[in-house]
């Protein structure tokens, strides 16, 4: 039986690490990548169940990133992540077919959460 796997987007090396730990712990398999062309590398060649993604990112902005995810990987769930919050990315993000939104900073725990949750219906 295979793992099922996850992708993680984002820049800063913590959040990757965080991330990788907390879902490593629930079973899964985890890739983590820092820029928004690898994550669509990544997206290109691998199914993955579920992709934490992060909007400010170098080169390819997270958005770019949503964009091309959905056409590439419909059936993949992404959960947009920033610190920068605002009531047009999360309008934005969910066109572009976001699953769900992720406030930074956020616990281990808030990521746990949203795993476990994440097949129940808005």
């Amino acid at each position: 039986m295979s793992a099922r796997k996850v992708l993680i987007v984002d820049d800063e090396e913590s959040i990757r690490l965080t991330l990788s730990c907390t879902l490593e712990d629930l079973g899964l398999e985890v890739e983590a990548v820092a820029d928004g062309e690898r994550a669509l590398d990544r997206l290109r060649a691998e199914d993955f169940e579920l992709v934490f993604l992060d909007l400010r990112l170098p080169g390819i902005d997270g958005m770019e990133v949503l964009r091309q995810a959905h056409t590439l990987r419909p059936n993949t769930q992404v959960f947009v992540m920033t610190a920068y919050d605002t009531l047009e990315s999360r309008v934005d993000s969910l066109k572009l077919g976001a699953r769900g939104f992720i406030q930074k900073p956020f616990t281990a725990n808030n990521i746990r959460q949203v795993f476990l949750r994440r097949d129940m219906p808005d």
